[in-house]
């Protein structure tokens, strides 16, 4: 399944426990949208309303997702899009333009530095 973020799947690869006993899916999320809680008795989550939650965010996000051009590579979380319950415009969302002119940039770059290409292709992680 494709997800229009870079945002983690709750629970897939870390969970964030708060000294309030709060569940988040990293530190880097804000205390607004815990996905649960724990208790001296239990570990309260409910998972329909985190999937309901989820789900709608990137529902809401996804028209403007299919949109841009970057969308595979996306480096934004959704959650760093959601401010007081609402939508923020994507940082990071590239139209047509906007991503030749960054593709431009960055060859500009590449072929007055060659060197740059050549520390990229001798560091970066082949998958």
């Amino acid at each position: 399944m494709y997800i229009p973020t870079s945002t983690c799947i709750p629970f897939s690869k870390r969970i964030y426990l708060t000294v309030n006993n709060k569940l988040f899916p990293c530190e880097r999320i804000g205390h607004s949208y815990p996905l649960g809680k724990i208790t001296s008795h239990s570990v309260m989550i409910d998972f329909e309303q985190i999937a309901d939650f989820y789900n709608g965010w990137f529902e809401a996000m996804s028209e403007l997702c299919q949109k841009c051009y970057v969308r595979k590579v996306c480096p934004t979380c959704m959650y760093k899009n959601i401010e007081n319950g609402k939508l923020l415009v994507c940082k990071y969302f590239k139209d047509k333009s906007s991503f030749e002119r960054s593709i431009a940039k960055n060859l500009t770059l590449l072929e007055k530095y060659p060197c740059i290409y050549e520390e990229v292709e001798q560091n970066i992680i082949r998958v």
